[in-house]
């Protein structure tokens, strides 16, 4: 769902079209054996390149968490929505330390993802306090408008995330101005525990900004007794 680029809201409802589409069906284990045959059923999955974008996000991820980098793993998964499901999966993925049993999860003969490690980690961030919004600015190049949808996406400056947003009409003659220029965006922003963006809606306004150094030679300016200090 997130590849197709649908969001989704306080719960994910997958459409019927997704769930024809990836439909799991797990098999009866061979007499002897506690290993569960699965396959996926249905002939419209993912494309052979689509599968290797997905599997090198998921590597990306499972990675991230593997060795508790939580930049990397804010960078793997911008998105604060889908954040939050991939974190509740992976805290629910985790065998209750009740049952004596670890999971590990490899790739290619590497371990990205070893439960007794990372569990402690994905309990953290599932507890993390919210993100603060309030209203503010971010800096960013433009980088693609929907016309339809009124929604501009910019490259934060300092993070280099895409940040998606939509805009108020009135705002787009300004924003059609400045197409090559950095940008100043005002709305509501969402930030993470450090202070960067994560997200910003509600755009009201959009002016262009200059960040280039100013040199400045000697300031001069008269003291209480009128003698250049």
């Amino acid at each position: 769902m997130r590849r197709d680029g649908r969001t989704p809201g306080r719960r994910i409802r997958p459409s019927a079209d997704i769930q024809n589409r990836y439909r799991l069906v797990c098999e009866i284990p061979k007499t002897g054996s506690y290993i569960a045959p699965v396959r996926f059923e249905g002939g419209d999955l993912l494309s052979p390149a689509d599968t290797a974008t997905v599997l090198t996000e998921l590597d990306a991820l499972l990675s991230a968490v593997g060795a508790e980098n939580e930049g990397a793993f804010i960078a793997a998964i911008p998105d604060d929505t889908w954040r939050r499901f991939y974190l509740e999966a992976l805290d629910r993925l985790s065998p209750p330390p009740t049952t004596g049993a670890e999971l590990e999860i490899s790739h290619a003969g590497k371990t990205l993802f070893e439960t007794r490690q990372s569990r402690s980690f994905v309990e953290r961030l599932v507890r993390a306090p919210t993100k603060q919004v309030v209203r503010g600015s971010v800096v960013g190049e433009f980088k693609k408008i929907d016309f339809s949808r009124q929604e501009i996406t910019i490259r934060h400056t300092q993070t280099g995330r895409d940040l998606s947003c939509l805009y108020e009409a009135y705002v787009e003659e300004s924003l059609l101005e400045h197409p090559r220029d950095q940008l100043l965006v005002f709305g509501t922003v969402t930030r993470d525990e450090k202070g960067l963006p994560v997200s910003i809606e509600n755009v009201d306004h959009i002016e262009p900004v200059d960040l280039e150094s100013i040199s400045v030679g000697a300031i001069t300016f008269e003291g209480p007794d009128g003698f250049p200090d």
